[in-house]
């Protein structure tokens, strides 16, 4: 029961965190076309948001993966 509450939220974690790297690259192109600073600026913090995000997935990912490890062991 855990492990699926686990597997739910990895896939959650995992949308969100592609749509904010989605939203991310849009912003950075749209700053790079445009040479807009503004969009430079707001960037930045989307992209503060965006490692946050990729090192809470990484260590969730790391906790499903030794729950697997854990139940193949039958611990």
């Amino acid at each position: 029961m855990k492990l699926r509450d686990l597997q739910h939220e990895r896939l959650i974690h995992l949308l969100v965190t592609m749509t904010v790297a989605v939203c991310f690259v849009i912003v950075d192109v749209a700053a790079i076309i445009y040479q807009n600073l503004l969009l430079g600026v707001v960037g930045l913090p989307m992209g503060i948001l965006l490692s946050a995000y990729v090192w809470h997935y990484f260590k969730l990912e790391n906790q499903v993966q030794k729950k697997y490890l854990n139940k193949k062991s039958g611990v």
